[in-house]
């Protein structure tokens, strides 16, 4: 699946898993300019995940990892 929208990035999801309204997914996102601030961007998308499962409670996150360039991975887990 691919997406172009006026924040003027691109994703793609290379897997997911779920329903809609719970699941998971991950993919690669382009950004033509600096990738907004409400976005955490983390070194390992796998610890990152493990310490937000680690609170016990519902996880919702959005995470995104350099690759290099404007290129990012993506990672979305809605419980």
């Amino acid at each position: 699946m691919k997406s172009y929208n006026k924040q003027q990035s691109i994703s793609m999801t290379a897997y997911s898993v779920g329903l809609s309204i719970t699941g998971a997914a991950k993919g690669y996102k382009y950004w033509e300019e600096p990738v907004p601030s409400h976005l955490d961007v983390v070194k390992n998308l796998d610890q990152a995940y493990q310490k937000e499962r680690a609170k016990d409670k519902p996880l919702a996150f959005y995470k995104l990892r350099h690759l290099e360039g404007n290129w990012y991975l993506s990672y979305s887990v809605d419980d």
